[in-house]
């Protein structure tokens, strides 16, 4: 999934293009917002990201916006809702569109799957190499790589820490105590020192071009929700 910097360095686009005038406190709700869906874990995280009952058996776990927003719709200009609904776009585009260009999950026929169960092998794209599951979510390749691209956001675009703000519109999958989890998390990140060698999975021009996109798509994502009325978005993509 895309980690914390990474949502907040998406998050700080979004703010940045918006036409909304956010003053520090509705900044600090916003942010609050967007980062507290990964507050949770096991079962409660597909739940605070909407993850439809179908795709339980999926190695990627995609939200369900829609449902989301079917849930928040009347909300979502509210700035705590709409950093949630921030997260789940970014993890949404993320693993439907750029994740998969360059993770590609096989099964022993070496034919594409998200099926958790079939998948016996990744192939990484960009170093055209192959790899087990369990050596992809380690620090050897996904985590080292995320810990060395985090430093790098972090001293390129000076991001800091958000601080834990209210909910005015509580979102009943999350409990706002949680966030502190996050702080704790964040705290590490930022101190981290990053591999002296880390496999480049996504190439980081191409990545910082995705967050970029994602940025405009989600607003162009609430601007087609706020027209219509009935709350719910119907097969948006990316490059619409």
């Amino acid at each position: 999934m895309p980690g914390f910097v990474l949502h907040i360095l998406h998050g700080q686009w979004i703010l940045s293009r918006s036409k909304d005038a956010y003053d520090l406190q509705a900044v600090r709700q916003f942010m609050t917002g967007l980062l507290i869906p990964d507050s949770c874990s096991g079962d409660s995280k597909e739940r605070s990201h909407f993850i439809p009952p179908e795709a339980a058996d999926s190695i990627l776990h995609i939200p369900d916006v829609n449902a989301f927003a079917a849930a928040y719709g009347l909300y979502l200009r509210e700035p705590f809702v709409r950093g949630y609904a921030a997260h789940l776009w970014l993890d949404k585009v993320f693993f439907e569109d750029f994740f998969q260009r360059f993770i590609q999950f096989q099964d022993g026929q070496g034919q594409s799957t998200l099926r958790e169960k079939d998948v016996r092998r990744v192939y990484l794209s960009r170093l055209n190499r192959y790899i087990t599951v369990d050596e992809l979510f380690s620090e050897q390749y996904l985590y080292g790589y995320y810990t060395a691209l985090n430093r790098r956001l972090i001293d390129k675009y000076r991001l800091t820490i958000p601080e834990k703000s209210d909910a005015p519109i509580p979102v009943k999958e999350v409990r706002l105590q949680d966030f502190d989890r996050i702080t704790d998390d964040l705290k590490r990140y930022f101190s981290a020192v990053p591999p002296a060698v880390s496999p480049d999975l996504f190439g980081q021009d191409a990545l910082e071009d995705f967050l970029s996109r994602a940025a405009d798509s989600f607003l162009a994502y609430e601007r087609r929700m706020s027209n219509e009325q009935c709350g719910l978005c119907h097969g948006f993509s990316l490059h619409e």
